[in-house]
């Protein structure tokens, strides 16, 4: 269970590493041939880099999906368990299940 705890925190920074990597290259859509003539496909083209703002964007889209969204979404279900009579009232269970969140 220790070498699973100590493996968290890298394989998450490893996914949102791969999450806001950019791709090699983009494939270029091949238009339809006329008839008669052979479809070829066209050389890959380079990537072509996405703007500033849009980078900006994908961050911050994540960050608000990591540190707003699924906490609120843990809350609620923690609440709702309650509610429900599902997760016992104890200050500690419910502290560790609002980390996790």
């Amino acid at each position: 269970m220790q070498g699973l705890g100590n493996a968290y925190l890298p394989a998450a920074i490893l996914v949102l590493a791969g999450s806001l990597a950019r791709p090699a290259s983009k494939p270029h859509p091949v238009a339809p041939a006329a008839a008669g003539e052979a479809s070829t496909p066209p050389a890959a083209v380079a990537y072509q880099p996405e703007t500033k703002a849009a980078f900006y964007k994908k961050i911050a889209a994540i960050m608000v999906s990591r540190f707003m969204v699924m906490p609120l979404v843990a809350a609620m279900l923690l609440l709702s368990g309650a509610k429900a009579k599902l997760i016992p009232y104890d200050k500690l269970v419910w502290f560790v299940l609002l980390m996790e969140g």
